[in-house]
């Protein structure tokens, strides 16, 4: 299918289907800002929409509009939000991204973990971060899909970008008979500023970090993670996957405490687990896998919307797993090649 993108400074794109058989792009720039950084950045978003708008053009023949369906799910975006549903009751969202933020982040900075006799101390500090996402459009995933043996596939596709730099991204959705698989994958090159005095934040701190921002309502309860015996519902608070000894106390006062200081963190906390899964099961009878084995966080805080991130390194920007709603918790299981 034929397309029109209507682009601007920036940098929001948007997909509308035309019949012209001759595809256009008209580029809307307004008046450069006077100061200097604003001018800079405007060059950069600009930058940004040639090179998007040069990729749809060459791939004008996939890309498709919305929505897509992708065996028992419907994919929609109405140019804010993105979400799945049921395709038989498309009132029924499964997951959805929260409007007018960002459902992808990329962000580049430190890690360092500390063991002591077990424990392990996480030091995790983004020194910046994509703040805008950009939804192209999708197209057929075609080798990718058989590949994998699903029923059906598609690609979302679309960019992630900050002031300084601009990333292509590629969401995967294939479906099979437990569920939908997804599969993000971000290009670590970007199109980042040359001009002097517009610092290159992706070459100071590679990107290393993707995360998945989407909606969860304020009644949702959380269930899973893991093996865990100090709270049965996780809304509200943040979870790391990593595999450590339990602790003594994991919490109780003031043996944690005492032990934390003594014994080099042998008191553990709450969340601290022989056994974590990076896996939960909702009171709406959605499961969410997270197939990663690097480092990862499930921030459930956010009384609106989940955080999972993960810590890739700067090598492969991926973030994969799988998706599944049914009628009953019981029904809200797969098979789990972890």
């Amino acid at each position: 299918m034929k397309f029109r993108i209507v682009a601007c400074c920036t940098a929001n794109f948007h997909v509308n289907s035309s019949k012209d058989p001759q595809a256009s792009i008209r580029l809307d720039a307004h008046n450069s800002p006077p100061d200097t950084m604003a001018t800079r950045r405007w060059v950069v978003h600009t930058l940004a929409c040639w090179v998007l708008a040069t990729y749809c053009v060459q791939n004008a023949a996939a890309v498709e509009d919305f929505p897509a369906v992708v065996g028992a799910y419907e994919v929609q975006f109405d140019g804010d939000v993105l979400s799945i549903a049921s395709a038989t009751d498309t009132s029924t969202r499964v997951w959805e991204t929260v409007s007018g933020t960002p459902f992808i982040q990329v962000s580049g900075g430190t890690f360092a973990v500390k063991e002591t006799s077990g424990m392990f101390t996480v030091t995790s500090d983004a020194k910046w971060s994509t703040n805008n996402v950009t939804v192209a459009g999708w197209q057929h995933a075609g080798a990718r899909a058989a590949a994998s043996g699903s029923l059906h596939g598609i690609e979302v596709v679309g960019t992630v970008s900050s002031p300084s730099a601009q990333f292509f991204f590629v969401l995967t959705l294939t479906a099979d008979a437990s569920g939908l698989n997804f599969a993000l994958e971000v290009n670590r090159s970007s199109v980042a500023a040359p001009w002097q005095g517009l610092r290159a934040t992706s070459d100071d701190y590679p990107a290393d970090r993707i995360a998945l921002v989407y909606a969860s309502p304020s009644d949702e309860v959380i269930f899973g993670m893991g093996s865990s015996y100090t709270y049965l519902n996780l809304k509200g608070r943040t979870v790391p996957v990593i595999t450590s000894e339990q602790g003594v106390g994991r919490g109780l006062e003031p043996v944690t405490f005492l032990l934390n200081l003594l014994k080099n963190g042998a008191g553990g906390n709450w969340h601290t687990t022989y056994a974590p899964v990076p896996h939960y099961v909702t009171s709406r009878n959605v499961s969410f896998h997270l197939s990663n084995t690097q480092y990862s966080v499930f921030d459930f805080s956010a009384s609106d919307s989940i955080s999972v991130e993960v810590v890739t390194g700067a090598d492969s920007l991926v973030l994969q797993g799988a998706l599944l709603s049914a009628a009953s918790p019981l029904k809200v299981r797969r098979p789990c090649a972890c």
